[in-house]
């Protein structure tokens, strides 16, 4: 968290747990997915943590909607919650980039 603080954003990956659960995935799949990835929430709270003033979820594991995704990050997050789209572009402020 302490690399992400005074940035514009932060993009995290997430796994949708619960989809690979529902679908009888093996039990070592859905192991590896939650000890290598993180939930929605768990990129929400890293969000908050680091006070980000956006969250862009990329990189999604498992299937569910774009309100899905987003609701389950502002469990524990009260910024900007983006799915990012393909080819989705995001401007940033130059004080973040002077500190790259």
């Amino acid at each position: 968290m302490t690399l992400a603080r005074g940035a514009d954003l932060l993009i995290h990956e997430a796994v949708n747990l619960a989809f690979y659960e529902a679908n009888d995935f093996a039990p070592e799949f859905v192991r590896h997915q939650a000890q290598s990835h993180t939930t929605p929430t768990g990129a929400g709270r890293v969000a908050a943590r680091a006070g980000m003033p956006h969250l862009v979820l990329s990189h999604l594991a498992g299937v569910a909607t774009d309100a899905e995704w987003a609701n389950q990050a502002s469990r524990e997050y009260a910024g900007t919650v983006t799915v990012a789209q393909p080819g989705q572009v995001f401007a940033l402020s130059r004080t973040a980039a002077r500190l790259a």
